[in-house]
């Protein structure tokens, strides 16, 4: 699954990857949210690609492994236009 990303730090040592996804619709809606996430280079085993699959129950627990585990970090930013 992350097979670009291994090759990405092969060719280039110490590079950092993030994932960032977005949230929202911006002034006409509300606010929009983003989050990026880094995670180690020896990878986490992640149980499925596409979070909209899981259910409430399911996308929680996947939320609190990933906070909880060692060398991933985390952030999130909110933007009110």
């Amino acid at each position: 699954m992350f097979e670009h990303e291994r090759e990405a730090r092969r060719a280039h040592p110490g590079l950092v990857l993030a994932g960032v996804d977005e949230a929202g619709r911006g002034p006409l809606a509300g606010p929009v949210v983003a989050a990026a996430v880094i995670l180690p280079e020896n990878g986490f085993d992640l149980p499925v690609t596409d979070s909209k699959a899981l259910s409430a129950t399911e996308r929680e627990e996947l939320a609190a492994a990933l906070r909880t585990a060692p060398g991933v970090m985390i952030a999130i930013a909110v933007a009110y236009l």
